[in-house]
């Protein structure tokens, strides 16, 4: 078997942090290349953190060569501060990020969005989403998934007041997530993050789009378990 090098951009969040875990400990990836705001901390034999300015766009299209790409970055607008900065990290920075590692070479690539993503979604967070898809799924990757998984379900580094806040809810409705509706059930952090290092080991040429039930049951098809549709969920 050829081992593979994985690039992780975001692995400072709950999905990227998760996501690091599985690539760090998965024989199939002999180094894993993580581009951070902020040092994590972290060391491993595999391990090769580069500390970016993600502004600095020449620099990181530098690092991002060979291997497998895995993106889970993004931000919130309270982070961010502004509606502009927050199209800039989580529209411009992502399409940058892919077009450079089309550019060099890089033929397979993952990128986590948002569930609702649309176009003619009803909130501008979900429209701004569905146009970094488009934009993304126009470059010339041989396969590419996009991971649209509802509310997270995991302790994030930094919590999220939506999430706080919209996860007893979510929680409390269980029983709705049944038929079309399967696809807005909450999952666990790691779910995600477990199906983005399968669906890049396969390989499938194209583009697929991924929402929240079908990326629990690609999960639970390699975990040898029946789909946890009928079963409450818990944080």
């Amino acid at each position: 078997m050829i081992q593979q090098t994985a690039i992780l951009v975001g692995a400072g969040g709950l999905i990227g942090g998760h996501c690091l875990n599985n690539l760090l400990s998965d024989s199939y990836y002999r180094k894993v290349v993580i581009l951070v705001r902020r040092p994590l901390g972290r060391t491993h034999p595999k391990l090769e953190e580069h500390v970016v300015d993600f502004d600095d766009l020449p620099r990181v299209a530098s690092l991002l060569t060979g291997g497998h790409l895995f993106c889970s970055l993004g931000t919130t607008r309270r982070d961010a501060g502004s509606r502009a900065a927050f199209k800039a990290v989580d529209l411009d920075l992502i399409v940058n990020i892919f077009r450079a590692a089309s550019r060099n070479g890089i033929s397979r690539a993952v990128l986590i969005s948002t569930s609702g993503a649309g176009r003619y979604a009803p909130l501008w967070y979900c429209r701004l989403k569905a146009e970094m898809e488009d934009r993304v799924s126009q470059l010339p990757f041989e396969s590419l998934n996009i991971l649209r998984p509802s509310l997270f379900l995991g302790k994030r580094p930094k919590p999220r007041l939506g999430e706080t806040i919209g996860k007893p809810i979510m929680l409390a409705f269980f029983f709705v997530y049944f038929g079309p509706f399967r696809k807005y059930k909450p999952i666990q952090a790691r779910v995600v993050a477990a199906a983005m290092a399968a669906l890049a080991k396969r390989g499938e040429p194209g583009v697929r789009t991924l929402e929240s039930d079908r990326i629990q049951a690609l999960v639970d098809a390699m975990e040898n378990r029946p789909t946890l549709q009928r079963q409450k969920i818990t944080a």
